[in-house]
């Protein structure tokens, strides 16, 4: 798995997607803390159900 921060990623957004297209994930940071994964669509998970509002 590959990490980048928010900043790397808006810089440079064709090279981390063409890296996500080749099957890999990529941990996104942001204050040195992991806040997202962009991962290829055949490596995630089943969607989850709908969360009820009220």
């Amino acid at each position: 798995m590959h990490s980048a921060t928010v900043q790397q990623l808006s810089q440079n957004l064709p090279f981390w997607l063409a890296l996500v297209q080749r099957g890999e994930t990529i941990a996104i940071m942001d204050g040195g803390q992991e806040v997202a994964w962009r991962v290829p669509p055949e490596t995630m998970a089943e969607p989850s159900q709908p969360v009820a509002r009220g």
